[in-house]
């Protein structure tokens, strides 16, 4: 329910009653030796963190819980961590960094078989590799992301795709394509 909740606030722009709700969340879990609801907190905390454009609790958040979730077994874990730090790093202009968080969700979810949540990765990364000028890169990823979603009947990160398909395109010098493709979605 704090999971939700949460989530709902931080989607109404009410961030300080999210924060005050997974901080909340996050004392108890701790209190209870709870590692399992402590990391899956710290991820909420500092993923609203992001969102609200505060970076430096973000990563003050993280390192917190970075161990623990990287001893955890549940492969879940270690990928929404790496993935909640990539969201900081390439939000704070650090498009190298946020790709090698990226790289490693990827590999941890290829690993544990989450096909929806690699494919939600890849496109993470297929967006970094454009934004920062390898437009190549970014088609293999998309290449490979792509249709994990459209079997899965993922409309909205189809599209997504197919945004990042375009950009890359554009970047080799194929603006007819990419519009093309654009006006198809």
């Amino acid at each position: 329910a704090a999971n939700a909740l949460g989530r709902s606030y931080v989607s109404q722009n009410r961030y300080e009653d999210a924060f005050a709700l997974f901080e909340r969340s996050l004392d108890e879990a701790r209190a209870r030796g709870d590692r399992f609801e402590e990391v899956r907190f710290a991820l909420l905390l500092a993923n609203a963190y992001v969102d609200h454009g505060d970076f430096g609790r973000a990563q003050a958040t993280l390192g917190q819980v970075l161990e623990l979730a990287r001893q955890t077994a549940d492969p879940m874990f270690r990928a929404s961590l790496y993935w909640s730090q990539s969201r900081v790093h390439l939000s704070q202009g650090e498009p190298d960094r946020a790709a090698e968080y990226a790289q490693l969700a990827v590999a941890t979810l290829k690993a544990s078989e989450q096909t929806l949540a690699t494919a939600g990765a890849l496109l993470l990364l297929a967006y970094i590799e454009n934004d920062r000028g390898n437009p190549e890169t970014a088609l293999e990823l998309v290449e490979e992301g792509e249709p994990i979603v459209v079997a899965a009947g993922e409309t909205t990160s189809a599209a997504m795709f197919t945004v990042e398909r375009a950009r890359a395109l554009s970047a080799l010098g194929e603006g007819d394509q990419a519009v093309e493709l654009l006006l198809g979605i």
